[in-house]
């Protein structure tokens, strides 16, 4: 769990660098009379606020989805354990042949 909060983390550094940066470039460009600068201006502007309303919503939606499905793995590891473990046994073994094997 821990590794996802790491992993969210990261991800919402980067789209706030990548949210940062492109504000920069608008205001940068923001003197320019060009039609075609502006309309370029114009669609990154869109384009980067439903993208920010999409991953807000995202970001949220699959936390609760991994928590979820980690309850449902955690109440079927308690409700079969013996299934489980031979399940886990089984994995290994295959896993172990298939990294001998040359």
């Amino acid at each position: 769990m821990e590794r996802a909060k790491e992993a969210k983390a990261k991800i919402q550094e980067d789209f706030d660098m990548l949210w940062k940066d492109a504000k920069a470039l608008i205001q940068a460009t923001a003197g320019d009379v060009d039609d075609n600068t502006r309309e370029a201006r114009e669609r990154l502007r869109k384009t980067l606020d439903e993208a920010k309303s999409r991953f807000s919503g995202w970001e949220e939606s699959v936390s609760q989805a991994v928590s979820e499905q980690a309850d449902k793995m955690d109440a079927y590891v308690r409700e079969k354990p013996y299934q489980t473990a031979g399940v886990t046994l089984l994995a290994g073994l295959f896993l172990g042949w298939l990294f001998s094997r040359k």
